[in-house]
């Protein structure tokens, strides 16, 4: 009896096969099929899956008709995204999350745990691992919160790490951080972090310059700092970045 095998093999559009051949491999893709003629096609494989490529030459990933993005589901996210980055750090000296090709910083949202890479051609594959049934404290509290200030922030983070849309979650935070005075500073220190953060990747140094400043005037209580360790990591990574400009 002959065993049926389903599996998904997305096909992305590019300018250059051999960019997006070089991108690949150099973060652990390995080349299983290269076709320069009649038309050209590439196929590449890693552990957690298959992806191709076809040339078309009048591509524009800037064309918003024309911009395609994919979901990969894992069961260790974090290995893969150590692998990815490891090697990202290794092919061009340091990590990108800005311009392509880039990778995210691992992120968590409501319902999985995932990053972002988008390479040489535009094309944007989200690598996630699904959370478990006993979600953590601060995602129970994400999805009841009362405190409207809290949703804000909220739909701020989801439209920033979950649907990648940068500018929109920073009106939403700019929108929230209009009334500090009625904000915890928990919640004040967390949107300006995410801000900070949104503020590079918009590539806004000066105002990203401006929020650290903000961020360096609070003073929280050591035991919320322990509880904010994402946030922290994040606003680490942006003080590098910042350093380096």
């Amino acid at each position: 009896m002959t065993q049926s095998i389903n599996r998904t093999v997305p096909i992305f559009p590019c300018r250059s096969l051999e960019e997006v051949m070089t991108f690949y491999e150099a973060i652990g893709f390995r080349v299983t099929y290269l076709q320069t003629a009649p038309y050209g096609y590439l196929a590449l494989k890693h552990d957690i899956a298959e992806i191709s490529f076809y040339r078309r030459k009048k591509y524009d990933h800037t064309n918003q008709m024309y911009q395609v993005q994919v979901y990969i589901f894992v069961d260790n996210v974090e290995a893969v995204y150590e692998e990815f980055i490891t090697n990202f750090k290794s092919a061009y000296g340091k990590l990108y999350r800005t311009g392509l090709p880039r990778i995210s910083q691992l992120n968590i949202t409501k319902e999985d745990r995932r990053f972002t890479l988008a390479d040489p051609a535009g094309s944007v594959i989200t690598i996630a691992q699904p959370l478990e049934n006993n979600k953590t404290e601060e995602l129970q509290h994400q999805q009841y919160a009362s405190d409207p200030n809290e949703r804000l922030y909220y739909l701020a983070y989801a439209l920033a790490y979950s649907k990648l849309e940068y500018r929109t979650a920073y009106k939403a935070l700019q929108r929230l951080l209009k009334n500090e005075e009625d904000l915890s500073k928990k919640l004040r220190a967390k949107a300006l972090i995410m801000k900070v953060d949104l503020e590079v990747l918009n590539e806004d140094y000066q105002a990203a310059r401006d929020t650290l400043k903000q961020i360096e005037t609070i003073k929280l209580h050591q035991q919320i700092y322990k509880n904010l360790a994402e946030e922290m990591e994040r606003l680490a990574e942006v003080k590098i970045q910042l350093e380096k400009l």
